[in-house]
């Protein structure tokens, strides 16, 4: 079995330093991929999310994320081996 981490690429607390950090110490310690996603647009209104129950706002935490390509560009530069990938992406908005 090969396991992945998600790399922090929203919130507040999230900086190139940090990905760096997790994207190193994630190939030390032997994981096999580091993932990350793409979030352009947030919802304004109350959602239903995917944890269920009533409806509710977003969490804030998604309100600034990294951009996936650049992200993992940036990662391949600072590792060796690990693998990187994308969770969600939105074919139609990057550039070919």
């Amino acid at each position: 079995m090969e396991l992945g981490l998600a790399l922090p690429t929203s919130g507040p607390q999230t900086s190139p330093e940090t990905i760096v950090k997790v994207a190193r110490e994630a190939e030390r310690l032997g994981y096999a991929a580091l993932w990350t996603y793409e979030r352009l647009l947030r919802p304004i209104g109350d959602v239903t999310l995917w944890s269920g129950g009533e409806p509710q706002q977003v969490p804030e935490v998604y309100r600034s994320v990294y951009e996936p390509l650049e992200t993992l560009s940036y990662v391949a530069a600072v590792t060796e081996r690990i693998k990187l990938a994308t969770g969600i992406i939105i074919g139609p908005l990057q550039c070919p």
